[in-house]
């Protein structure tokens, strides 16, 4: 069996059962009325992306065992837990966009912010296949047990995939701590890192990849729990990550060992099928 059926499975990072928590923004969400979803008539060269979003975003999946429903406010990505100032947010965005846009381009993909995604004149939007929230919601990791969520295996057929990645989480896992005995500049490099790692696994699961559970190797990007969720070093939790291009025995937290996994096989795979228009 060459890889895992991409459908039909739910799977979150690390996230038990969980009920809703409430939440609320300051921030006013942007609207997200064109998210270049599916198109009635499908033009199979068309460009695929990732939508990252770090301001105020209301979802628009459901995220149960996470306690998110869809049309959840989720307030903007804060970077003041990292010792760093309002001013440096950007910079952040803008190193993560380089980082993670950097490794899913190696799979024609292409990351894409929260603004309106026309093109210029004469040009296609891309269509967007999944769409990743980085939020700063004090209290969720340590309620689901998680550093992000996705919503389920594999791309849906009726618009973007869905993710959540809790900032904050890495204050409980002690690398907002090491950070500070970093430069401004060293510490705006290795957050972006770590926020790159985990935006990746995430979409890895968007594209139909469970955990690997490879004893001895944390730092693999579907490692059970989360890669840099994981405590271990600085290195380890700021290194950018690949996806693997060997089979590795594969886990769900619910089923245990279920054959094995290449993930670049599975990551191919699932963006011929939707470049050829199979939904």
């Amino acid at each position: 069996m060459r890889h895992l059926p991409l459908l039909g499975l739910m799977i979150l990072s690390g996230c038990g059962n969980a009920a809703l928590i409430p939440m609320t923004a300051s921030d006013a969400a942007p609207a997200f009325a064109d998210l270049g979803g599916p198109a009635e008539t499908c033009n199979p060269g068309r460009e695929l992306a990732v939508q990252i979003v770090t301001g105020a975003a209301i979802l628009l999946r459901d995220l149960p065992d996470a306690g998110f429903h869809a049309g959840t406010l989720l307030p903007s990505f804060d970077v003041r837990a990292f010792d760093l100032q309002p001013d440096d947010r950007e910079e952040v965005i803008a190193a993560v966009h380089a980082l993670a846009g950097q490794r899913l381009s190696e799979f024609g993909l292409r990351i894409v912010g929260e603004e309106a995604t026309e093109e210029s004149e004469g040009a296609e939007a891309p269509e967007i296949i999944a769409r990743v929230v980085v939020t700063d919601l004090p209290g969720a990791p340590e309620h689901c047990g998680c550093q992000g969520s996705t919503s389920a295996l594999g791309l849906p057929s009726d618009g973007p995939a869905e993710a959540v990645v809790f900032s904050n989480a890495y204050v409980d896992n002690g690398l907002a701590g090491v950070l500070m005995r970093y430069s401004r500049k060293e510490r705006i490099e290795k957050l972006a890192a770590a926020l790159s790692n985990s935006i990746l696994h995430e979409v890895g699961h968007t594209l139909g990849l469970v955990h690997v559970d490879v004893p001895g190797q944390p730092t693999l990007l579907m490692a059970r729990g989360g890669s840099s969720a994981t405590k271990v070093s600085l290195a380890a939790m700021t290194t950018l990550q690949a996806y693997s291009e060997e089979s590795q025995p594969v886990t769900t937290d619910a089923i245990g060992v279920r054959e094995t996994q290449c993930d670049v096989c599975v990551i191919e795979d699932t963006l011929a099928a939707r470049r050829e228009c199979l939904r």
